[in-house]
């Protein structure tokens, strides 16, 4: 009898067998911040990643909505290329490679 106070732990079996996510995730703020993290560090050495991350957001907050749209282009670009990439032979690389990060085109 465990009391009615008490959390039961329940463990998964070792035999189940691993699900991936069907696609995985990118978001237009995650391709920005890939890009800009290197400046602030560069401006800002002592930052550590809980004071990083909160600078991001604070900065993507101010990133102007056409902008946030190309990068918003740029992120389904990059999944349905990953999308392409995991189909075919050769398997997948990295949504995040720094050769698919660089900054979008100007938006016209």
């Amino acid at each position: 009898d465990y009391g009615s106070n008490r959390t039961h732990i329940i463990k998964k079996p070792d035999n189940l067998p691993q699900v991936q996510s069907a696609s995985p995730k990118i978001s237009p703020f995650l391709l920005w911040a890939k890009q800009t993290k290197p400046q602030i560090l560069r401006e800002n050495p002592s930052l550590g990643p809980p004071t990083l991350r909160i600078k991001l957001a604070q900065m993507w907050n101010t990133v102007p909505k056409a902008e946030k749209l190309t990068w918003g282009r740029k992120a389904k670009s990059l999944l349905q290329k990953s999308n392409r990439l995991s189909k075919s032979p050769g398997g997948s690389r990295s949504l995040l490679s720094p050769d698919l990060t660089s900054p979008p085109p100007p938006s016209s």
